[in-house]
């Protein structure tokens, strides 16, 4: 736009300057006419004095009126010139300041319509993002209550799985404490083999029960398997190192091996592990008097009677020695 009104603006200028130079040139031509006029009527002037003073005043007056008519004819024709110049150029100026104000006017109200359009798409894209944070927002939401309704699923469900588990491993040591007591009807039948069946199975149900390896180490003691009892009361051992009466029954096995001093060792950490140890004293008692310390093995029989006074072969083995039950 401001290179056509620049262009406009060229072309009047232009327009002006040709208008001025060819009313110069006019002037100049007109000028010079006037000149050539004037000197011939000096030399008819001349001439016509000489002839008389007359026809003299008579060619000056008629060359003073044609000289009049002439240059108003030149003024004339100068003004009328000049005013179709003006003209012209207030129609060139006039068309020029009207295109381009129409074009200005166009360009603006389309610039104006593309700000409008501008705008309009900015509003679109701002609903469209508000839209879109609404949307993002209600998923966060919804993410959030199914990773709450997720996280309640799995804690109900580990609590039902532990439950299960609890109940599953409570219904077993329920079989497996079913499983030993019948090994133990199996064993006081000497049922050995039967027992020791059972025994495994209650093991295999529940392998943190001490006292079913107990038991089945009793049993293979009973077959002469003194190699598979001794693990089987070393394994009831790992379980439970305060079981006082698996340490009896290992030392009963290292005594009937002949391994006395392991013996001994077995039954006095029964003893220093248990509630009743009179059975285990009395074992001790047997031990000693094979190793022939007999004043060891009569104070262990004596302290075997002191804690349980029923218990007969305590008594028993003081009797045979000659030795009175109770001391005097």
């Amino acid at each position: 736009m401001r290179s056509l009104l620049a262009d406009s603006k060229a072309d009047v200028k232009a327009t002006v300057d040709g208008t001025g130079a060819a009313v110069q040139a006019a002037l100049a031509d007109t000028e010079a006419q006037v000149k050539a006029a004037l000197t011939d009527t000096e030399a008819q002037v001349k001439a016509a004095l000489t002839d008389t003073e007359t026809r003299l005043h008579s060619v000056v007056e008629d060359s003073r009126v044609a000289v009049r008519a002439s240059a108003e004819t030149t003024q004339g024709t100068v003004r009328t010139a000049l005013d179709d110049m003006q003209t012209q150029l207030g129609s060139l100026v006039s068309r020029a300041t009207a295109e381009t104000r129409a074009q200005l006017e166009r360009g603006l109200a389309k610039l104006l319509e593309e700000v409008q359009e501008v705008r309009q798409v900015r509003a679109q894209l701002q609903s469209a993002l508000d839209v879109l944070a609404r949307e993002t927002c209600e998923v966060s939401n919804v993410a959030r209550r199914i990773e709450a309704s997720q996280g309640q699923t799995h804690q109900i469900l580990d609590e039902q799985r532990q439950q299960a588990a609890r109940a599953d491993a409570r219904e077993r040591r329920e079989k497996a404490r079913q499983l030993n007591n019948a090994g133990v009807m199996s064993y006081h039948q000497a049922a050995y083999e039967t027992a020791v069946e059972r025994f495994k199975q209650a093991t295999e149900l529940d392998p943190a029960l001490a006292e079913a390896y107990n038991n089945l180490g009793l049993a293979y003691t009973e077959m002469g398997r003194d190699d598979e009892a001794s693990a089987a009361f070393q394994r009831a051992l790992e379980i439970d190192p305060a079981a006082e009466q698996v340490y009896n029954n290992l030392g009963y096995l290292y005594y009937r091996r002949g391994d006395l001093s392991h013996a001994v060792d077995m039954y006095q950490r029964a003893i220093q592990s248990g509630q009743d140890t009179s059975a285990a004293y009395a074992n001790l008692a047997n031990a000693y008097y094979k190793m022939k310390r007999f004043d060891e093995a009569v104070a262990a029989w004596r302290r075997a009677l002191e804690i349980d006074p029923s218990n007969q072969r305590a008594a028993s083995a003081l009797e045979r020695l000659g030795l009175e039950v109770r001391p005097a």
